[in-house]
């Protein structure tokens, strides 16, 4: 300053020349692709395990074989270098044969996710332009119309080995990729409201899996869970980083799967924080030697968690955007456990840079800054993408020049704010722009704001994320109603139609009234979800009569009102062991207690089969008494609880024939049938994946009662149903669901409802199916085998061999200590249950179907021992109208667990939405 007082104070320099951080000079780049890596390796190990799907196994041989017999049909269709494939297919081994397959036809592949909008599907497929898209005969109604699609059929299904020596890393005839050539495309939220598509080459993949190599070492990455949906580039890390040295992937949905009970030899997992932490709650059995979480910090408290639940384990925090391949820092605690930096930040360790980059900390001016200040984070080196997918005006503004590199070397800024410690480690701060990470998602608040200002109703809009009163990040939007955008007013919120809960299972937060009328949450939520995908929609949406601005006109958002609870929303406890219940729902719900009120529904809040033996234990810990399970749904609330004798049983509604799941809303409620064992206690799990003001109610058979006499009919059982509905809901469109047995009485009341001149909008049907299969299984005299079979269906098999007598006393035993099911039915209503299931699947050989006009949602239960592929279609002589099928990976009696309604729930909300 003293050598040059008219120098600007922007360009300053705050470095001496000694405290320039030093990086380590870079190795070479990368000379081979992800194909040839594949190659070698299949040549290496042709018969050593590469991919278990639900028990199936493929070698590395019978993995190539599949993926080169695909590669050709890719070639023959125009499949090459700097050609695009897209992907759309579910997750199983076959999902996997389609990566290798594009990648040995030289061409990229572009993942497209069967259930994301309609919409957002629509715009990737049109961006990208492939040449083909890879779909099943599922998955080919997502796409959108015109698109050019290969079906993946029954030739991938063969197995056959295949000569190492004639492993190739391409299709013959195919010319080979070089390694600047793009490998795949990932898509990710865009400010401007469209998603942009990040371009990876070959070279930045495969430096990125050599470094995951040198770190972990073949051993640690011998079995490894591929949990990563492949639309995320963590996939890249869970698919190539095993099979390119011998190691062997596992698939499985999600990280979630392993709440299943089913053991898993997994020695390294990986995922985001806040879902790791919901899979420790559940103590899955597996036991993994390393974790490797990304996307969002890790709380000090998982962190201590996941020690104590896996000692000995190595905990990786992994830290990258997706334009800087995977991941670009890497801390690993048994190198650092200290977690390094300076202790005077807070912000979690990221480590150090990995594979063939440099991180750098500027200011404003491209400048370093000191160590201990914060600055934003830069990745450079062999990380950052090739850029944006037909955007070179965004690619220009993100991927810079490098003032520190070669000439043509470039930065990517992240965005990101981070601070260096003395010893080199980085620690993550927060963000400096506008995105933002929400339970390990990426989200562009701009994109929200510009798919909400396209409602009819919105003037304008704006989104932002804060924390709620329990110290969880809430994705908040503001909208100005189109009536009221002229008006100049102090910006105040507008009362909700309606709490609810959001597909991302956040309350939605009812606000207090101010000015204008406030828009229907409802609604501005249903237009986003056909457009954005579930992580993106937010859980409270305030109407406001202006958007609050800076002095320079900017949006101003730290002066956006929070959401605020309506006087009248939620009812505060009366008395002490309402406010001690309301604690208990709020601890099991992990909401803050001024979230819940005394008349809210443990299901309407969230609740589900996992949290609700929680809920009870927790009342049991806390007050001294037993609350039976079925309480929840006889009186789910914290007031109807809390006015329950000690102890008390009584009450008919759990074993009713209209079991009430959510009976508030302004929709048409969707009604459910439920299988031969006439309960329809397993639906209640849907609650929290339909849309706010969606009824749920559950029928049931009459003769679950203790005294009441089953029907003596199906048709008596489908009179009785529709006579239930009709009095429900007097007049259509009607929504039905049914389960096995209970598909087939919601076929027939569909029929009934048509005949009558009535709408039905939507029949779904749960592994049920006409024809022969109806006959097998235990006769209804047959009692110890329908003991068995009930007990399958309610989560509890009997162990030990098949002839093993199973009495109604040991029945009852087994029964009692299923942790989420009706354990606390008494002998009498245990006896009821069994004769209702044994005249069920009496009445099930009545069924002949009849016609029915309009379309079939369809789940199939894809590992029942019995299933057979496109069973389903044994209903199309009868529909008069189009069956979309969905497999669910699950046996018949598993249906309505929580991991398959979390597949099937999402679905059917969708279908409900149109």
């Amino acid at each position: 300053m003293a050598a040059d007082p008219e120098l600007p104070q922007g360009r300053l320099e705050l470095l001496a020349p000694g405290e320039v951080p030093h990086h380590s000079p870079l190795p070479p780049p990368a000379t081979r692709t992800l194909a040839e890596l594949w190659a070698a390796q299949v040549a290496a190990t042709p018969q050593a395990e590469a991919v278990v799907d639900r028990g199936v196994c493929l070698t590395y041989g019978e993995l190539d074989a599949r993926a080169t017999r695909l590669a050709h049909r890719l070639t023959a269709r125009g499949a090459g270098p700097e050609y695009v494939v897209g992907i759309a297919l579910p997750r199983t081994a076959e999902l996997v044969v389609a990566v290798l397959a594009v990648l040995k036809s030289g061409a990229a592949y572009l993942p497209l996710d069967p259930a994301y909008p309609a919409d957002r599907l629509a715009y990737i497929v049109d961006d990208a332009r492939p040449v083909l898209v890879l779909a099943d005969a599922e998955t080919t109604g997502t796409l959108p119309e015109g698109t050019p699609i290969l079906i993946v059929g029954a030739e991938m299904t063969d197995h056959q080995t295949v000569d190492a020596a004639a492993v190739l890393p391409v299709a013959q005839g195919a010319t080979p990729p070089v390694p600047d050539n793009l490998a795949y495309i990932t898509y990710t939220s865009g400010s401007t409201g469209r998603p942009k598509g990040v371009l990876a080459t070959h070279r930045n993949a495969v430096e990125f899996v050599e470094w995951t190599h040198a770190a972990f070492g073949a051993e640690r990455l011998a079995k490894v869970l591929f949990s990563t949906s492949l639309n995320f580039d963590v996939s890249v890390f869970e698919i190539f980083s095993p099979l390119l040295c011998g190691g062997r992937v596992e698939i499985v949905e999600n990280l979630l799967a392993l709440t299943d009970g089913v053991p898993r030899d997994a020695g390294l997992i990986s995922g985001v924080p806040t879902v790791m932490a919901a899979v420790l709650a559940e103590r899955p059995p597996v036991a993994p030697h390393t974790i490797a979480l990304g996307g969002e910090p890790i709380p000090v408290r998982l962190r201590a968690d996941i020690e104590a639940a896996f000692p000995g384990a190595r905990l990786v925090n992994f830290y990258g955007p997706t334009e800087a391949t995977v991941y670009a820092t890497a801390w690993q605690s048994d190198v650092d456990p200290s977690g390094g930096g300076p202790r005077d930040h807070a912000g979690p360790p990221i480590g150090r840079p990995l594979a063939r980059n440099h991180v750098h900390l500027l200011d404003h001016g491209l400048r370093q800054v000191p160590d201990g200040a914060v600055g934003e984070v830069y990745v450079a080196g062999g990380g950052p993408a090739r850029g944006y997918l037909g955007r070179p005006g965004l690619t220009a503004e993100r991927f810079v020049a490098d003032p520190f590199g070669a000439p043509g070397e470039r930065l990517y800024r992240t965005g990101d704010l981070a601070v260096r410690g003395p010893d080199g480690t980085l620690r993550f701060l927060g963000r400096a722009d506008q995105q933002v990470k929400l339970r390990g998602f990426r989200v562009e608040l701009g994109e929200i704001e510009a798919v909400l200002a396209t409602h009819p109703a919105v003037a304008k809009a704006a989104a932002t994320v804060r924390r709620d009163d329990h110290g969880e990040k809430q994705l908040v939007a503001y909208v100005v109603p189109a009536e009221t955008a002229g008006r100049a007013a102090q910006p105040a919120a507008a009362t909700l139609a309606e709490p609810a809960v959001s597909r991302t299972a956040t309350t939605i937060e009812p606000a207090v009234a101010a000015g204008s009328a406030a828009l229907p949450a409802d609604d501005l939520h249903e237009h986003l979800a056909r457009a954005l995908p579930a992580h993106m929609i937010p859980s409270a949406f305030v109407t406001l009569d202006a958007l609050p601005h800076t002095a320079s006109g900017k949006l101003d958002r730290k002066a956006l009102p929070a959401p605020e609870r309506s006087r009248t929303a939620r009812c505060a406890p009366r008395t002490p062991r309402e406010e001690t219940l309301r604690g208990v729902f709020a601890e099991v719900l992990g909401l803050d207690p001024a979230r819940v009120g005394v008349h809210d529904g443990f299901f309407d809040l969230g609740g589900h089969s996992l949290l609700a033996p929680r809920l009870t234990t927790r009342i049991r810990a806390v007050l001294g008494v037993d609350v039976p399970l079925r309480a929840l749904f006889d009186t789910p609330t914290v007031a109807a609880l809390a006015r329950r004798p000690d102890g008390s049983t009584e009450g008919s509604a759990p074993l009713g024939p209209l079991l009430p799941l959510r009976p508030r809303g302004h929709r048409e409620p969707l009604f459910c049938l439920p299988p031969a064992s006439g309960l329809s206690w397993g639906f209640a799990g849907l609650a929290r994946h339909l849309a706010p003001g969606r009824p749920l109610y559950g029928l049931q058979s009459r003769g679950l009662v203790p005294g009441r006499e089953p029907v003596a009919t199906l048709a008596d059982a489908v009179a009785e149903h529709t006579a239930l509905i009709r009095a429900t809901q007097p007049h259509g469109p009607y929504h039905l669901l049914g389960y096995s047995m209970g598909g087939l009485v919601a076929y027939e009341v569909a029929v009934g409802l048509q005949a009558a001149g009535e709408e039905v909008a939507l029949l779904a049907l749960l592994d049920a199916f006409p024809g022969s299969w109806l006959r097998q299984g235990p006769a209804p005299s047959d009692r110890p085998a329908l003991l068995r079979g009930l007990l399958a269906i309610l989560g509890r098999p009997v162990p030990g061999p098949e002839a093993e007598p199973l009495t109604d006393v040991r029945f009852a035993e087994l029964v009692r200590g299923v942790p989420d099911m009706p354990g606390s039915l008494s002998d009498p209503e245990l006896a009821a249950l069994v004769g209702v299931t044994a005249n069920n699947r009496r009445l099930l050989g009545e069924f002949t179907p009849t016609s029915y006009r309009g379309d079939l949602l369809f789940f199939t239960a894809a590992q029942d021992p019995d299933a057979v592929p496109g069973r389903y279609r044994a209903w199309q002589p009868y529909v008069r109208g189009r069956i979309a099928n969905h497999d669910i990976p699950c046996a018949h009696g598993e249906m309505t667990r929580p991991a398959s309604l979390d597949r099937m729930g999402p679905v059917l909300d969708g279908h409900l939405a149109k």
